[in-house]
């Protein structure tokens, strides 16, 4: 086949397009996260992309490695919770579903999975951490070390971090006791996001502020030498703190103690070591203060102060009141000594602030009070000081007299106890020591004879008497072996006390000596002396002994005599027998001496101790003899063998040194009391040299702009081996801004920096300072103030944009940085793009950008300093929306063909807008104008949707498109429809409203007319309801409406007529039971009655006072029942509601109801509560205010419940006859209605009957009725009858019923007996048996006058005599006389004190009591008089006889009568046929026959009997319950009576 040149080049270009489109389609894998390294718990997810296929339409394979994982339609395969092992190389497959056969793999993807590193968290400084104290956190994340972390930390658990970080792992704060909790971190991979396992929790516990506790072991009184250790602990944390040391509130004394506690030692202490000591402590690298711990004193006393504290009296305890004297004695030169003091609550003070009265060095104070304890000493202008001495000022009577100075060991001691009022006679007081008693003592007083230091402790005394003094220190300082003077005397008389040896050692030198002086002749010269002048000028040491003379050079004592004898033994060993026991002995005396010596050899201390001392310092040269008292010697100081100066202080103070100063330095020391020269120190080089000067060094130089870092560089040039610690002053200041022990300190400084500058720096060796350098000034500028505007500059309207400007006045250079804020986000950038265009110093913003609320800034930048300006202020973007068009249409909505139709368009704010109307979706406006309405008349063409817009020459020039309105035509004329509020007829007063109903638009007014359709006669209404306010039979009839709008006005046509009948409306009747007079807690049922005919269903409801809201409503129940109060008191009515309509009945007339309160049962008694077995009595019970519905219950004695049947206003209750067992307390109450409302009980009503024959009788003794207060009383029981248990008993109106063992009397067998009467005994006595007999009631009185009247306790018998005494309580008068009274009126007066009835009747009964013309009258007493038995016998048989004789006759006498009636009547009827005779008969039901019989009466039911003579006819007329009968009847009455 023939192939072209050019077929062949076309076949060439298809192959190779053909092979470029098939590597187009090739598969390829993509992997989620796509990490180059991936954590294990992570979720990879693979996908399988097949460029230009339809991913459903291939079925996808996943390999790892060559292994099948996974075949699936979806072409994305996930991996869950990766694990290291699954490292592999990945790749998918694709398959064709719809053809078989391989279509391709993609390349392999490899996954490198690596373990999830793990957060650790470590918080600086561990354990208790306090409030405010700077904590910091670091996160660290062992692995992957290259890999760049953003760190966040979390606080109990919470989702939120509390801090996060792109690159630092430590988090530093100030903590407050609100961060406690619990805390961890982790790390997100900044490269992927990937984050590390969380650490584990760290607990950080903050507490409140740091409290320093400072503690002193083993005291705070010291001697001067003794050992102290003041001890500073950091209460509840015990790690990293540094403590520092004060002395009388400013003094620093170290800062170098670090631990758990800090320790501050003063071994030995001295007497200028006395003050108040505080300490604090810090840790942290931004040091982390404590406050100052609690002042801890100390006090030390030395064996010579400088100076002494004289007080009188001489005694550190005094009386409160007493006077004080306090002097101050000065031993050296200081001067201006005075008084001071320390008090817990002023702390250190002077006489002169208010304690005391200063005369020169004295203090006095006239007045002690509790507020003058305290420790006082003297202090001179110089600073030197007595010993502190403690007084205190005791309140209370008993003080204890002991030394204010220490006590010397040896020395007796004797302790007073002083009594503050008048000594007793022989005093004994009780000792204590650190509060156990050692010792008692009569004498008040107590001695120890030889002190020691085993006695020093805490004393106080007591006082049997009472009283006891406060404790008072005592401190024993021991004997100074090491003080004497080293005389030849003192050291003899030490060398005895210590050796024999060395005793017999002297005693062979002296007498060696005296040999010696005896062989050689006299020079002249006993003995060399140093002269004060010659000797200071020559520096030579000489001594002359009477001995030898031989020059000894060594100057120390001991040497010297050591030198003697050696001297003298070995000249005049051959004169001298010495024993071989002598020379040994001799030697190893001279040994131990010259050890002794070597012991307190003196030395020369300097003050700065440092190698090299600085020109211009203070040099102190101190002479230092070991065990030596400084003031009993005298010191020489020399500089290169010339002396330089000699005084009794044992320093020397080189003031502003030189460097020509640099010497050598020796010190010589002579006792004052011999003169004797006792040695020198070894020599001191003082090395001098000038004060290194200081040179600061401010970089950068030039102008400084805040924010800057300047580092300041304090240059000491020369002593480059020595370590300096800088500090950096401001504005010759004291105190030091910056400290460091490096040259150069760098700060980021604000304007408040500015100022001059210094440094110096101080040698860390000895605390030598240089020269402080020159003042450098340092100015700080504020960074330059980019200054932003906005335009326009008002407000933006939507749609508008927005240009900033940035400018910054001053240099120049400048870029520009944007950078915005907006209620979502926080700051960030601002760079060019399609919403914002950059121009240099300007920033368009376009008009869809612009938000409300985004706040703008901007700053310059440039490549010189400064590098930046400030920020400019922030803009805030004020965005407005374009002003809201509204449109209206008038008549609303639908309107109807030829109607006038108005559009509105209103735009709230602005002026001069020209309006424009649209309709439908045309941009083409219908209409313009001016005028903001568009008016037309309506067609069908005018139907659609309108709205309007406004535009304006101003900003804003347009409005926002107004709401869419949609316009409706219609053609055919509206016809509304009339209806009524009531379907029926209305009652007459209720409202009806009769509406005109029109299913159209709004904008209607509504034309109403009556009987006829005449426009002229309508009546006009806004709205589609007319009301007839209160109807009446005239407002029945016809009625029509229709409807009209607009201008001209577009009526509807009229609507059907509708009729309105009115009829007449019941009235309401309100009724109220029980009764309108009730009581509150009674239930009362108010009922409301609609007489109506008809089944009407009504809502009945009650109104109150005339109020308009109901009390009570109910839709089917005409009556209402409540249980009511007091205040429920009012007029009630009610009225029905139509349920059907809602119309309303006439209201009801008004019911008054009266609630009163509760309801109160009162009973009486008829005639009287005192009976004689036989009479009659009758007790009632009335309800206090109320007649109506009560049924009344009885009961006797509290519980016994007797009878309920008795209603009516006053429920009687009639005994008849009286008996003795109904003596008893009788009580009543009512009950009335349903539920049953109850009074409460009756007051209590006692009935006491007599009988003739009780089963027992009471005696009394005295046989009175009548006693006097504390007289004695017995009561004994008698029985009669077979009743056993007789007891006494009684009724009083406190107690009621109760027994004489209840507490009023004691009881033997069954006598009462009453030791001493009360008036609380007066009551009604009895005696009772156990099977219910009593005996008759008898009345006791009680009185507390001086009169009574003795009468009879037991009833008189009529006919018997009576003699009543009227008693008086005191001695009888000769001539007693009383007058008599009886039912309150005067009976007579009798001067014998009594008055007798001579024969007793009936009549004699009643109250009577006594009076006495001197004064006192007597209670009244009830007399009882009981009808004798045989007059009454004799009475009733007589009585019998004469009613029946009297019975005959009147039975012959009727007899006789009747039967002439009878016989007249009979004659009558013959003559007369129509004459009637009427009887009146009763006719009552015989109960136990079930029949009706005939009485005469005149109640209930009556019959009438006709008797009428007619032979014609029989007639029987019958009417209700009269009975008309012939002549039958009456014979049937005849025959009754006969």
């Amino acid at each position: 086949m023939e192939l072209s040149p050019l077929s062949v080049i076309l076949l060439l270009i298809s192959l190779f397009g053909a092979e470029r489109a098939e590597e187009q389609y090739y598969p390829y894998l993509s992997v989620h996260p796509n990490l180059p390294q991936i954590f294990s718990g992570q979720t990879v997810t693979l996908t399988c992309f097949y460029p230009g296929k339809t991913v459903t339409e291939w079925t996808y394979v996943w390999y790892s490695g060559d292994t099948k994982n996974h075949s699936s339609d979806e072409n994305y395969y996930t991996i869950t919770d990766i694990k290291t092992h699954q490292s592999l190389n990945y790749r998918c497959c694709c398959y064709y579903k719809y053809a078989e056969g391989h279509s391709g793999c993609s390349a392999d993807v490899i996954l490198t999975v690596i373990e999830r590193p793990r957060a650790s968290l470590i918080l600086a400084p561990t354990g208790q951490i306090f409030s405010g104290e700077t904590v910091t956190f670091t996160c660290d994340i062992k692995r992957l070390t290259d890999t760049q972390w953003r760190y966040s930390w979390y606080k109990d658990d919470g989702d939120n971090s509390v801090y996060s970080s792109n690159e630092k792992k430590q988090y530093s704060v100030s903590v407050e006791e609100s961060d406690s909790g619990k805390y961890t971190c982790r790390g997100q991979r900044r490269s992927d996001s990937q984050r590390s396992e969380i650490s584990n929790a760290v607990t950080l516990t903050v507490s409140a502020e740091a409290q320093v506790v400072l503690s002193v072991s083993p005291q705070s009184w010291l001697t001067e030498g003794d050992s102290v250790t003041l001890s500073c602990e950091v209460r509840g944390s015990s790690t990293g703190w540094t403590f520092s040391w004060y002395r009388d509130h400013d003094e620093l004394l170290s800062e170098i103690s670090r631990g758990s506690g800090g320790s501050y030692t003063l071994s030995p202490a001295a007497l200028h070591h006395t003050g108040v000591y505080m300490c604090r402590a810090e840790r942290g690298d931004s040091a982390y203060h404590t406050q100052y711990s609690n002042p801890q004193p100390l006090w030390i006393t030395a064996a010579s102060p400088p100076a002494s504290l004289i007080i009188i009296p001489s005694r550190s305890q005094h009386f409160t009141n007493d006077s004080l004297s306090l002097s101050c004695e000065g031993q050296s030169n200081s001067t201006g000594w005075r008084v001071r003091r320390y008090t817990h609550s002023e702390r250190v003070s002077d006489c002169v602030s208010g304690q005391g009265s200063v005369t020169g060095s004295t203090c006095n104070i006239s007045s002690l009070s509790s507020s003058h304890t305290g420790v006082y000493w003297c202090e001179s202008e110089s600073g030197g000081g007595s010993n502190p001495i403690n007084i205190t000022v005791h309140n209370g009577a008993v003080i204890l007299d002991s030394p204010y100075h220490p006590v010397t060991e040896g020395d007796s001691l004797t302790l007073h106890c002083l009594y503050h009022h008048t000594k007793p006679s022989n005093l004994t007081a009780d000792f204590y020591k650190d509060g156990l008693l050692p010792l008692t003592q009569t004498t008040g007083e107590m001695t120890i004879r030889t002190v020691s230091k085993s006695d020093e402790g805490l004393y106080h005394c007591k006082l049997p008497e009472g009283g006891e003094s406060p404790q008072s220190w005592i401190s024993v300082r021991g004997v100074s072996t090491s003080g004497a003077p080293l005389s030849a005397f003192s050291l003899l008389s030490s060398l005895m006390a210590a050796s024999p040896y060395l005793l017999v050692s002297i005693v062979l030198g002296v007498k060696c000596c005296r040999a010696g002086a005896q062989s050689r002749t006299q020079t002249g010269e006993d003995q060399s002396q140093y002269e004060d002048k010659e000797e200071e000028e020559s520096h030579e040491s000489r001594v002359s002994s009477d001995c030898k003379n031989t020059e000894i050079v060594d100057s120390s004592p001991l040497s010297f005599l050591s030198q003697l004898v050696s001297q003298s033994v070995s000249q005049y060993w051959v004169s001298m027998e010495f024993s071989p026991l002598s020379v040994i002995l001799l030697l190893i005396s001279l040994f131990g001496a010259e050890r002794a010596e070597a012991q307190n050899y003196p030395y020369l201390s300097v003050q700065p101790h440092g190698p090299q001392i600085f020109s211009g310092e203070t040099v102190t040269l101190t002479c230092v003899l070991p065990g030596q008292i400084v003031t009993d010697w005298r010191y020489h100081w020399y500089s290169n063998n010339i002396h330089l100066n000699s005084s009794d202080k044992h320093d020397y103070i080189i003031p502003n040194i030189k460097t020509h100063q640099s010497l050598n330095y020796r010190c010589c020391w002579y006792y004052k009391y011999s003169g004797r020269h006792s040695g020198c120190s070894d020599d001191v080089i003082l090395t001098v040299i000038e004060r290194p000067g200081a040179t600061l060094i401010l970089a950068p130089t030039g102008q400084i702009f805040s924010g800057e870092t300047v580092t300041l560089t304090c240059d000491i040039k020369g002593l480059t081996d020595t370590q300096w610690r800088y500090s950096w002053y401001k504005d010759d200041g004291e105190n030091p801004v910056y400290s460091s022990d490096w040259e150069k300190h760098s700060v980021s400084v604000r304007e408040s920096d500015s100022g001059k500058y210094t440094c110096r720096g101080q040698r860390r060796s000895d605390s030598q300072r240089s020269e402080i350098s020159d003042a450098v000034t340092l100015t700080v500028s504020a960074l330059p103030r980019a200054t932003l505007t906005v335009e326009p500059d008002s407000t933006v309207f939507t749609g508008e944009s927005v240009t900033l400007r940035c400018e910054i006045d001053t240099l120049d250079g400048w870029t520009y940085q944007w950078k915005k804020q907006n209620n979502q986000h926080g700051w960030s950038a601002v760079s060019q793009s399609v919403y914002y265009k950059l121009n240099r110093d300007t920033l368009t913003i376009r008009g869809d950008a612009v938000v409300n609320g985004d706040q703008y800034s901007c700053r310059g930048e440039r490549h010189i300093r400064p590098n930046s300006s400030q920020y400019s202020n922030s803009v805030t973007l004020s965005v407005t929306a374009l002003p809201r068009a509204t449109l209206t249409v008038e008549p609303d909505s639908t309107v109807f063909t030829g109607e006038s139709v108005t559009l509105k368009c209103e735009i709230q704010f602005y002026s001069d807008w020209r309006y424009q109307w649209y309709k439908g979706s045309s941009r083409t406006a219908v209409s313009q104008s001016q005028l903001n309405t568009f008016t037309f008349i309506s067609s069908a063409a005018d139907q659609g949707q309108y709205w309007c817009r406004g535009e304006r020459a101003n900003r804003p020039t347009s409005s926002q498109e107004s709401n869419r309105v949609d316009l409706s035509v219609k053609s055919e004329t509206p016809k509304p429809e009339l209806t009524s509020s009531f379907k029926g007829a209305a009652l007459i007063g209720n409202p009806v409203t009769l509406y005109c109903e029109l299913d159209q638009s709004a904008g209607w007014r509504f034309y109403w007319s009556k009987h006829t359709q005449t426009p002229e006669s309508e009546t006009t209404t806004e709205t589609h309801s007319y009301t007839i306010r209160s109807v009446s039979v005239s407002d029945g009839g016809q009625y029509w409406c229709r409807a009209g709008r607009g201008n001209p006005v577009y009526y509807t046509q009229y609507c059907d007529a509708l009729w309105v009948n009115v009829i007449e409306n019941p009235k309401a009747t309100v009724s109220i039971k029980p009764d309108n007079q009730v009581f509150s807690g009674e239930t009362v049922t108010l009922r409301c009655d609609i007489q109506e005919g008809g089944d009407t269903q009504w809502r009945y409801s009650w109104c109150k006072d005339d109020r308009e809201n109901s009390v009570y409503s109910s839709d089917e129940k005409k009556q209402y029942s409540v249980s009511v109060r007091e205040s429920d008191s009012g007029k009630y009515t009610c009225r029905g509601q139509r349920r059907s309509d809602s119309q309303k009945s006439e209201i009801s007339d008004a019911v008054t109801l009266t609630v009163s309160a509760e309801a109160q049962a009162v009973l009486s008694v008829s005639p009287q509560s005192w009976l004689t077995e036989g009479d009659s009595v009758t007790l009632s019970c009335e309800v206090r205010g109320s007649s109506t519905g009560w049924t009344f219950s009885w009961y006797r004695d509290n519980n016994e419940f007797l009878s309920d049947s008795s209603r009516g206003s006053g429920g009687p209750y009639t005994l008849s006859p009286a008996a003795l067992h109904h003596t008893g307390v009788y009580m009543c109450r009512a009950e009335r209605g349903e539920p049953a409302h109850h009074t409460q009980y009756s007051n209590p009503q006692p009935l006491w009957i007599t009988a003739t024959s009780p089963p027992a009788s009471l005696i009394i003794s005295p046989s009175r009725s009548q006693h006097f207060t504390n007289d004695s009383l017995s009561l004994s029981c008698e029985g009669q009858s077979n009743s056993t248990g007789w007891r006494v008993r009684r009724y009083t109106h406190s107690e009621s019923v109760s027994d004489c063992v209840s507490g009023w009397g004691s009881v033997t067998g069954s006598t009462c007996n009453i030791s001493s009467l009360s008036s609380s005994h007066t009551g009604v006595y009895w005696c009772e048996s156990e099977s219910g007999g009593s005996s008759n009631p008898i009345n006791i009185t009680v009185h507390n006058g001086a009169v009574i009247l003795d009468s009879p306790v037991h009833p008189v018998t009529e006919g018997d005599s009576l003699t009543l005494h009227c008693l008086y309580h005191h001695t009888k008068p000769s001539n007693l006389t009383a007058d008599f009274y009886k039912d309150g009126s005067f009976l007579q007066n009798q001067t014998t004190g009594e008055m007798a009835i001579h024969t007793v009747s009936k009549s004699d009964e009643g109250l009577y009591h006594c009076k006495l013309p001197e004064g006192g009258e007597s209670p009244q007493s009830w007399v009882s008089v009981r009808v004798s038995t045989g007059s009454a016998a004799e009475s009733s048989l007589s009585l019998v006889g004469v009613c029946v004789g009297v019975s005959l006759t009147l039975v012959f006498i009727i007899v006789l009568i009747l039967r002439w009636f009878y016989k007249t009547n009979k004659d009558e009827a013959a003559d007369t046929s129509s004459d009637v005779t009427y009887s009146i008969i009763s006719k009552k039901k015989d109960k136990t026959r079930g029949k009706e019989i005939m009485v005469e009466s005149s109640q209930t039911e009556t019959m009438y009997s006709k008797h009428q003579t007619d032979k014609a006819t029989e007639k029987v007329g019958v009417n209700t319950d009269t009975v008309y009968s012939q002549n039958t009847e009456v014979i049937f009455l005849d025959s009754i009576f006969f």
